[in-house]
């Protein structure tokens, strides 16, 4: 889009822009849905004529789901710092909902059987904690995936941006190309 006139430019960026985002936000995993929610789209505010536009997650954890993580024995336990509990917490939520219903945790829940069904979750949160510990944890590239698929989309804009930039030059009687 470069080269383009001022309003054209920024009409461009933008259409790209939400193009990405939407993408973005498609592609994004879902469990809290605070990845998805949390897709900005930001112009160049620096120059009269932007430059450029920023679009992405703004989540804290944006980075460990794109690229995965190295091995590290994530928090298993309430007990100790604030930060510690939120990520023990976190982690415990995660095998609920997502090994939960494959361990059969509902049914023990349905059972009336809580402190069975405690034992259980707090097994397999360890269980994972110590995968995680050895493994790490593997990247999701929902970011890559979305500006992959969305390749295409964003070309044919700059396309139309060029036909636009050159139709205005035209109409003008200014230069082309």
């Amino acid at each position: 889009i470069h080269g383009a006139p001022g309003c054209l430019r920024r009409e461009g960026l933008s259409e790209a822009g939400a193009i990405a985002k939407s993408a973005i936000e498609m592609e994004a995993p879902r469990f809290s849905g605070r990845l998805a929610k949390s897709v900005i789209i930001k112009m160049d505010e620096r120059h009269a004529i932007p430059e450029y536009t920023m679009i992405g997650p703004t989540a804290p954890h944006t980075h460990l789901v794109e690229l995965g993580t190295q091995a590290h024995f994530p928090p298993t336990s309430i007990i100790g710092g604030s930060r510690q509990v939120r990520g023990a917490r976190r982690l415990r939520r995660w095998v609920v909902r997502v090994i939960g219903p494959q361990a059969g945790i509902k049914g023990l829940g349905k059972q009336g059987n809580r402190a069975a069904r405690e034992r259980a979750i707090a097994s397999m949160t360890f269980l994972v904690a110590r995968a995680i510990s050895r493994r790490g944890t593997q990247g999701r590239h929902f970011i890559s995936a979305a500006f992959q698929a969305t390749a295409s989309q964003i070309e044919a804009v700059t396309e139309g941006m060029r036909d636009r930039r050159e139709a205005a030059w035209e109409a003008i009687g200014g230069p082309h190309g």
